[in-house]
């Protein structure tokens, strides 16, 4: 895997190079960078922030460990200590996503994906609105949600 990762890194340049990334990375490294560069520099990118965190608890219990792992190998700081730093502004977004960073292992139990979804396209929509209404308060979308 590492000459894989090394050979894209070398051949491949601008959108294909991304692409190919979570194809020779390990799954968790992958999505801790994409936690980091939602986070990084001036402003947060709450869509791919939000888009990262449903793909990481779509997945096993072992990928969300694995992505605090790496990211705290890579970045010198814990995953859940730079959220607060990022989303100070919208306490509510901030609260739910440390809940979800922090979330306990629930084993293997039936989830319907398809209402997650629904819920997550509720709350998105609601929180986009919010957001062009200037609005910080997104409880009222996050409550039914959590």
């Amino acid at each position: 895997k590492q000459w894989y990762q090394r050979r894209v890194a070398i051949t491949a340049g601008g959108d294909f190079r991304a692409s190919l990334k979570p194809l020779v990375m390990p799954e968790a490294q992958f999505l801790a960078e994409e936690m980091y560069y939602a986070m990084k520099g001036m402003g947060t990118d709450e869509n791919s922030l939000i888009n990262t965190l449903m793909l990481i608890l779509g997945s096993e219990h072992a990928v969300l460990e694995g992505v605090k792992r790496y990211y705290r190998d890579m970045y010198d700081e814990e995953l859940v200590e730079r959220i607060p730093g990022d989303t100070n502004d919208e306490p509510t977004f901030r609260d739910f996503l440390i809940v979800m960073i922090n979330r306990p292992d629930f084993g293997k139990g039936d989830v319907n994906t398809s209402l997650v979804q629904e819920d997550y396209d509720e709350y998105l929509s609601e929180y986009i609105q919010n957001k062009k209404e200037k609005s910080t308060d997104c409880d009222s979308a996050l409550i039914p949600l959590l």
